[in-house]
């Protein structure tokens, strides 16, 4: 039967709930549409929050004690050298520093972050020079002006040793720069840290090896 049969009043009434219907519909979906994508970046900020927090910590997070431990070394001799000085004349052998805790970086002038870390080795040099220590760098795979201008803009004091093929570092297992490498007074390497340092945590390397030497 169709609604022309039915009562005026019937078919008002079903007029007003198809029309109700319709409107209760549309805000349905609306609310859905402005929910959905809210809904979503929820989900995701927390999926993404739980894959953070699985990564390992960040080198600025972890304590002194938990950087330090991998660049402990087995202790092994370091290999003899003598290479001519990046500022001044003559040479330098690491035999000369024989009895002294040396702290030998491998650098170059087009490095970044030898650059970044210049200063905070030039920082600790000043702190530990006094106490049985020697810094010397090695300036490999550079030209020997770019060295030098180097180490004058960045006020480096301490010695550097010039090796434009890089043949020192392959002779010590290196792979890369910046690295850093302790030598107690004995010969032995005792850490190694591949990658730019930074004075927190060379100062702590420094402070083992030499209540080593005085235990």
């Amino acid at each position: 039967m169709s609604d022309s049969g039915q009562p005026e009043d019937v078919r008002l009434d079903l007029l007003d709930r198809r029309v109700k219907g319709d409107r209760y519909r549309r805000r349905f979906l609306l609310t859905l549409a402005i929910l959905l994508p809210v809904v979503f970046i929820v989900f995701m900020i927390g999926l993404l929050s739980g894959i953070g927090s699985g990564q390992p910590p960040s080198p600025e997070t972890r304590s002194i004690a938990e950087r330090l431990a991998p660049a402990k070394a087995s202790g092994q001799p370091a290999p003899p050298f003598t290479m001519t000085r990046v500022q001044g004349k003559g040479s330098i052998s690491l035999g000369d520093f024989s009895g002294r805790v040396v702290v030998l970086n491998f650098w170059a002038s087009w490095c970044a972050p030898c650059r970044q870390e210049a200063p905070q080795l030039q920082a600790v040099w000043q702190s530990y020079q006094g106490r049985g220590v020697q810094f010397l760098g090695v300036d490999q795979q550079d030209s020997l002006s770019a060295g030098v201008a180097f180490q004058r803009q960045l006020g480096i004091t301490y010695p550097s040793v010039f090796d434009p093929e890089g043949k020192l570092s392959t002779k010590y297992g290196l792979v890369g720069i910046p690295s850093t490498l302790i030598i107690d007074g004995r010969g032995r390497v005792l850490y190694r840290f591949l990658g730019k340092i930074d004075a927190p945590l060379l100062s702590a390397a420094l402070d083992s090896v030499l209540s080593e030497r005085t235990a």
